[in-house]
């Protein structure tokens, strides 16, 4: 898989597949840079890629009810969240890790007297966005307020990394950029070999989720697997 690629190398590969010039060009350099950060970030919002999962933590302190996104994941890197992608969200109390519902309702709050009262353990969380002010960024608010303090763990995607300067590296493949993006370009030329640039690019994407490693597990219906046999009588009654 070749991840972790320069934007200048992923822009020079993208040149030879739409035969465009090598010559810098700065104006249109950028508009191409532009274009593969937008497909990155296209391509990271509708699949989950393995090498993107993340755990993130965040200590929720007794009497709180309002927290800071987390910005750091558990291995201390500054990476984001990425919300575009389904979360599992879990807290952690009494040494136990149990999953936390997503939502909280008018119901939630008149169960608990309004939002003062306090209560062990967290059961619910929500995002509260507030995109549109700079002085007040988007925070997570949870239910009930706890009486101690606990941590809730968000295990998901990373937000990918920019890809701006040409020291940038790309997060995912750069050949299914390449043919993503070389695919839009030639399309919208109204170029014949427009639908071949698009299988390839689907052909790698497909080659690439197939690739990813998944983890399969055993589901039981009914007895186990492994089971001493047992000796069934039929008794027919005419």
């Amino acid at each position: 898989m070749a991840r972790g690629q320069l934007l200048s190398v992923v822009r020079t590969a993208l040149k030879a597949e739409i035969r465009d010039a090598q010559e810098t060009n700065s104006a249109l350099d950028t508009e191409y840079n532009y274009l593969l950060a937008s497909k990155q970030q296209e391509l990271a919002s509708q699949w989950d890629w393995s090498f993107l999962k993340h755990d993130w933590d965040l200590s929720c302190t007794a009497g709180g009810r309002f927290f800071d996104i987390p910005t750091s994941d558990t291995r201390a890197q500054s990476v984001s969240i990425n919300f575009d992608r389904p979360l599992i969200v879990s807290r952690l109390f009494n040494s136990y890790y149990e999953p936390v519902q997503y939502g909280i309702f008018l119901e939630d709050y008149n169960c608990r007297e309004g939002t003062t009262e306090a209560q062990d353990p967290i059961q619910k969380w929500q995002l509260v966005t507030n995109s549109n002010e700079s002085a007040n960024p988007d925070e997570i608010e949870i239910w009930p307020v706890p009486v101690t303090t606990q941590t809730l763990r968000f295990t998901g995607q990373r937000v990918v990394q920019a890809l701006a300067s040409d020291s940038d590296k790309a997060d995912l493949d750069h050949l299914l950029l390449v043919y993503s993006v070389a695919a839009d370009i030639l399309a919208m030329r109204g170029q014949k070999n427009a639908p071949l640039m698009m299988k390839r690019a689907v052909d790698r994407l497909n080659q690439l989720r197939g690739s990813m490693p998944v983890n399969d597990r055993c589901v039981v219906f009914g007895k186990p697997r492994y089971q001493d046999s047992e000796a069934v009588k039929i008794i027919a009654v005419s």
